[in-house]
């Protein structure tokens, strides 16, 4: 085998696949890691999310024959985590918050902690 073969061969099978490599590494470490910067932003790890509607959409939502079957609470059977994420929702753009601290209104799961 000539130097010019190998050097052909270096460049058209060896190159490639090692920068096909490096690529995949990338993304493998890139998706991952960008989730944990924002993680925290998200906090969807466990903690309820209060969400407040507008009257009209509160009527569409819970309107009709295929309504889901919400518990309904008063403000004062809310916990002061749930009663501040409430408040907070009211103000956000999105209308949402999550419930930072106890929150013993919210469903429990059935799994074992």
């Amino acid at each position: 085998m000539s130097d010019d073969e190998s050097t052909s061969t270096l460049f058209t099978y060896v190159a490639p696949f090692v920068g096909v490599l490096l690529i995949a590494v990338g993304i493998a470490g890139a998706v991952p890691g960008g989730y944990a910067l924002i993680q925290d932003e998200l906090r969807d790890c466990g903690e309820p999310t209060i969400v407040v509607e507008s009257p009209e959409r509160t009527a569409d939502i819970v309107g009709g024959e295929d309504a889901p079957d919400f518990r309904r609470l008063a403000f004062a059977e809310l916990s002061d985590a749930e009663a501040a994420a409430f408040e907070d929702a009211l103000t956000a753009p999105r209308g949402e918050a999550h419930v930072e601290g106890r929150s013993p209104t919210a469903p429990r799961s059935s799994a074992a902690p």
